[in-house]
């Protein structure tokens, strides 16, 4: 690599997990463990129906079903220039604050 860029390139920088996370976007999911990957997989499958005739799994919500979140009239700006975080939205609206997010690290602008 050295030869043809000039700079010198550990084997992570140029395509490890983080890279491919974060940069490419190859990879929807990065963890600094296998036990937290499989930690996570459990997880994401908790969300996925057993087959496509099925629905997904019911859970649960400790959040009522009258819940109003009276920050969320206010939270994005009125000025569309101005930016405003799209998390504090999200974990306002999904059931019990619980958000698995896909491609956390890709384009993160």
């Amino acid at each position: 690599m050295k030869t043809v860029t000039h700079e010198d390139v550990t084997s992570e920088a140029l395509g490890g997990a983080d890279v491919h996370g974060g940069t490419s976007g190859v990879a929807h999911f990065v963890h600094d463990s296998e036990m937290a990957c499989i930690a996570e997989i459990r997880r994401l499958v908790g969300f996925i129906p057993g087959n496509n005739v099925d629905s997904p799994p019911a859970r649960k919500a400790t959040d009522p079903a009258d819940r109003r979140e009276e920050e969320l009239l206010t939270i994005i700006p009125d000025n569309p220039n101005k930016p405003y975080d799209m998390h504090g939205i999200i974990s306002r609206v999904v059931d019990d604050g619980e958000l698995l997010e896909v491609h956390k690290d890709f384009a993160t602008t």
